[in-house]
């Protein structure tokens, strides 16, 4: 289901202990409306502590990191996007009118 790519950012960003969600059209997937899509969509809880493990975990995946800081991710409606489609993977720091608080609390989790 998902690419090398897909598995080893999860990966790095769950041995970081970066606090995420997948949302989109692969979050949907999981619940058995599978949809085309050409990226992976990743909602990172935005604050300080966050944004340095997150920050961490794209340097070890080896991500472009001149546009941004250990502090970017700290400011909603963030979006960091690595790669292009169908490869593409987006970072982003909000949505409107959902608080991560919430959506996390009730998060399925998944082995990938």
């Amino acid at each position: 289901m998902l690419n090398n790519d897909y598995k080893e950012m999860l990966q790095l960003l769950k041995s970081n202990d970066v606090k995420f969600l997948i949302v989109g059209a692969y979050a949907l997937g999981v619940y058995g409306y599978p949809r085309a899509t050409g990226d992976i969509d990743i909602w990172v809880l935005a604050s300080s502590e966050n944004s340095q493990k997150i920050y961490k975990a794209l340097k070890e995946f080896g991500a472009p990191l001149h546009q941004i800081g250990e502090s970017t991710f700290v400011q909603q409606s963030i979006i960091f996007q690595i790669g292009v489609a169908p490869r593409r993977i987006d970072i982003i720091t909000g949505i409107d009118g959902v608080e991560f608080a919430d959506a996390y609390e009730h998060r399925q989790e998944i082995e990938v």
